[in-house]
């Protein structure tokens, strides 16, 4: 399929013509969704090490609850339809894993699972609670981006001896400086406006400059 003239295999080839010959080590968080699945793609490309990194967050843990529990009571213990058990986060499911994994497996690097549940319940869950009890209503996807997600896997990856941290977000960085994304409807700056520059030397954004037609199209070849 042709997208505005030019083909996902074009795209790729394009981005192979323009390689920086400096090779640097990267881990790339992968949910096992469409963009991480690209960016990771893209580093491979451009011949860098790469390294897939798969995170583990927290969740709520409940018990299981007695047969003839009332829907009410059911819904008020968190856990699933049919009587209690364990939430399970769509960001990091058993699915999405085995997504991750295929893809890893398919462009050739490896992918470690790191359990950052501890960290994430502190920094973003009691957070939260903790914000939304005085009357604020924090952001957690930007707290968790600056604190976990993002911020915490840098350090982990400087202590592992890799020099960036990548991800499938929708913005730019241009030395140590963030800039919306070529995509304006898919930017995603703003949920990383809290980054010093210091920290956004350490960071790739892959995908800043394609749109999310482009990139759905490169992950059909995936």
């Amino acid at each position: 399929k042709v997208l505005g003239g030019i083909s996902p295999a074009e795209i790729w080839n394009k981005h192979k013509q323009t390689n920086t010959p400096l090779k640097r080590k990267v881990f790339v968080g992968m949910s096992g969704g469409v963009d991480s699945s690209v960016a990771a793609k893209l580093l491979v490309d451009q011949g860098h090490e790469v390294v897939g990194i798969f995170l583990h967050f927290w969740k709520e843990e409940t018990k299981k609850l007695p047969l003839g529990t009332r829907p009410t009571e059911r819904r008020q213990s968190f856990g699933r339809e049919g009587g209690g058990g364990d939430f399970e986060n769509k960001c990091c499911s058993t699915e999405a894993l085995l997504d991750a994994r295929r893809v890893a497996a398919k462009i050739g690097i490896r992918l470690y699972v790191l359990n950052f549940a501890k960290i994430f319940k502190k920094q973003v869950v009691d957070n939260f609670l903790d914000e939304y009890q005085k009357g604020r209503t924090p952001n957690p996807c930007v707290r968790c981006n600056k604190s976990v997600k993002i911020g915490y896997l840098i350090k982990q990856a400087k202590k592992l001896g890799f020099d960036y941290v990548a991800t499938g977000h929708y913005a730019k960085n241009k030395n140590g400086k963030l800039f919306k994304a070529k995509d304006k409807t898919k930017d995603q700056s703003y949920f990383l406006y809290t980054f010093s520059q210091n920290e956004l030397k350490h960071l790739l954004f892959p995908l800043g400059d394609y749109t999310k037609t482009q990139v759905r199209e490169l992950a059909k070849i995936l």
